[in-house]
């Protein structure tokens, strides 16, 4: 009977193996990838998760798990470190394990990325003797006992994102690892082995119009090493990635819904049931499932999690786009300052009526040469000194020849025909270089001279005639000045 017994413990260890029944089969994976995926941890914040799987009700030996998860971000979601615990039992086996995660980023441009993870940790199988029911009392003694056997373990994976595009692969139970036991009354040992199990998963965001409704298409394929791929389908249906309902349809296996919300962008929560589709079903109440996610400091729990989160991916997109447009303003505005500092010097060197009143004495000089030429041309008048007092001529030269040791001696910084003219000069200059100037006509009352002093001294005229040289550095004069002498 005794051996009986461990033979059957063999085949439902076999079976366990033949099943992919190593690692739960849990219903949340969507709101909580980390614990297939390594490569998930610490995306979108910090965040805990407590998960409660009870597989076939009510049916004696049925799968049951714990699972309690806590992964952060760091850096931008640039890496991510994560620790996870799991308590799992099927029929009279049951493991624990723990385990440390670490993930890493790259960008690939502006809208794709891809996320290594690898995992290490403990994993403690034990064979439930207890568990065990024998046909005579007196023979469940010998399995009254529990032992267990503790060995390391290992898990790697890594997720391609695209815009609303995401794939993922992992490999659990990296460290093929043996794990014996034995009846200690007949000696007879039992080896439990782990093997390689894989995931593959696939999703893709639909976004209905410009709507807050998302719906999400995903595929998850299981397989254990030597073993050929099953595999899961769902459909989600989002709102605002604040709460979800999930369609799953289990290869063989069954149906199962899932609803789950997230309350005040902090607490994740959310139910599943499913039922089987094979004979199984008549000796059980379906399969339950309750999660229980925090999010610490941001990122968004719930089903269908994008890696990154949408929220966050909107966000950042948000900020790419006000930093472009800062950016952009940026530039206009050292554009503007700089043409308001180039209008600003411009303005500064302008001077308010100077052309205009440049445009007068033009129209004067050739009207007034007009009026001499035809004077000339009826007598024989000799109007050179006339016409070397204007200023646009050479009356700096004719100042020089008529500069006498006797007389009045004016420095003269421009000539006008009209005393409006010369007033509007006048004015200009006291506007511009604070000069105070005075006006006087010539000696042939053609011409009035807008001068700064009079003396007669020869001495303080020429340096008078220096200094108003020098000040004109708006290039107001018209013409050259020049000092006008008069004879007694």
């Amino acid at each position: 009977m005794k051996n009986l017994i461990l033979a059957i413990i063999l085949v439902v260890a076999g079976n366990s193996f033949v099943l992919g029944q190593q690692t739960p089969d849990l219903e949340h994976y969507l709101a909580n990838p980390y614990f297939y995926n390594p490569a998930s941890a610490g995306v979108s914040g910090t965040k805990i998760f407590l998960d409660y799987h009870k597989q076939w009700s009510d049916f004696s030996g049925a799968p049951e798990t714990q699972l309690f998860t806590f992964d952060k971000s760091f850096k931008k979601d640039k890496y991510g470190l994560g620790f996870k615990l799991i308590n799992d039992e099927v029929n009279i086996l049951g493991r624990t394990g723990g385990y440390l995660s670490y993930s890493y980023q790259f960008k690939i441009g502006k809208v794709q990325s891809i996320r290594f993870g690898l995992e290490a940790g403990f994993l403690q199988n034990r064979v439930l003797f207890d568990k065990i029911i024998a046909e005579d009392n007196t023979e469940s003694l010998i399995f009254s006992n529990k032992q267990n056997s503790t060995n390391f373990d290992g898990a790697a994976g890594f997720i391609y994102t695209i815009q609303g595009f995401t794939l993922g692969f992992s490999a659990q139970n990296l460290i093929p690892s043996n794990f014996h036991y034995e009846n200690t009354s007949t000696s007879n040992e039992l080896v439990y082995r782990n093997i390689h199990h894989y995931y593959l998963n696939a999703m893709y965001d639909i976004k209905l119009g410009e709507s807050k409704w998302l719906i999400q298409p995903s595929i998850l394929a299981k397989s254990a090493k030597g073993l050929p791929f099953v595999f899961d389908g769902n459909i989600t249906t989002k709102f605002d990635d604040m709460a979800w309902l999930t369609l799953r349809y289990k290869h063989k296996v069954g149906y199962s819904a899932g609803i789950g919300a997230v309350i005040a962008n902090q607490v994740t929560i959310g139910y599943a049931y499913g039922i089987s589709s094979n004979e199984i079903s008549k000796y059980n109440t379906g399969t339950h499932e309750v999660i229980l996610g925090i999010n610490i400091l941001g990122g968004q729990g719930g089903s269908g999690t994008k890696i990154p989160n949408k929220r966050l991916d909107k966000l950042e997109q948000q900020n790419n786009e006000l930093y472009e447009k800062t950016d952009y303003l940026e530039k206009q505005n050292e554009s503007l300052k700089s043409e308001l500092e180039k209008q600003k010097e411009e303005l500064k060197n302008k001077v308010f009526g100077l052309d205009e009143l440049k445009l007068e004495l033009t129209k004067e000089l050739e009207e007034w040469k007009a009026s001499q030429k035809n004077q000339s041309s009826n007598s024989n008048v000799n109007t050179e000194s006339n016409i070397n007092l204007n200023a646009n001529s050479a009356s700096e030269e004719l100042g020089q020849e008529s500069l006498k040791e006797n007389g009045d001696k004016f420095v003269v910084i421009g000539a006008t025909k009209t005393i409006k003219s010369a007033k509007k000069y006048q004015t200009i200059i006291a506007r511009e270089y604070k000069e105070t100037t005075m006006i006087v006509r010539n000696d042939a009352e053609t011409w009035y001279l807008i001068y700064t002093v009079k003396t007669r001294s020869v001495e303080d005229a020429q340096k008078e005639l220096k200094r108003v040289k020098k000040i004109d550095t708006k290039s107001i004069y018209v013409g050259k000045p020049w000092i006008y002498s008069v004879q007694d």
